[in-house]
This record gives structure tokens, C-alpha cells and sequence, in this order.
């Protein structure tokens, strides 16, 4: 598994929240979306990009494995992808 990478606690904990704070409001669909792209590119390590929703990428911060053992995401990033 990728240093960085989500672990089934993490991923359920995380569309948990989600369920949580947006059960019943139209915006939920486009969040799980979202969502599901950000940890994607979270676990392939690259930059989540402007068009996830500021929320998603609060999320995926607080969740995240990297963020949780305290190591910037930038170090979860083989030196060959930093540059990128």
C-alpha cells in the first residue's frame, strides 16, 4: 500500500462524515463524486486539483493517512512526481 494511501477505516470514516453533513441535500451526489476523484488522485499522489469542492479536500486532508501520521503530503511523493 502507498505510504499516503486510504486504509478501509479511513475511507469509511471519511464517506461517513460526508453521509452525515449532506444526507438529504441536493450537493451530496456531486461531493461522493468528488470525492471518490480526490482519493484517487490522493492515492496516486497527485495534486487533487481546482476542481474538487473545498470541502471534499477538507476532507480528504483530515482523513488521509498522510495527515494523520503528520507527514506532508509532499513527502508521501516520490522525487520523481514532485516536480510534476
Amino acid at each position: 500500500m502507498i505510504k499516503g494511501a486510504f486504509d478501509r477505516e479511513a475511507l469509511e470514516a471519511l464517506f461517513d462524515e460526508l453521509q452525515r453533513e449532506w444526507q438529504g441535500k441536493h450537493q451530496l451526489d456531486r461531493l461522493i463524486r468528488d470525492a471518490h476523484l480526490a482519493i484517487a488522485l490522493h492515492d496516486a499522489d497527485r495534486p487533487l486539483g481546482q476542481d474538487i469542492d473545498p470541502w471534499v479536500v477538507e476532507l480528504i486532508h483530515r482523513h488521509s493517512r498522510a495527515e494523520q501520521q503528520s507527514v506532508p503530503l509532499h513527502m508521501t511523493c516520490p522525487p520523481s512526481y514532485r516536480s510534476l
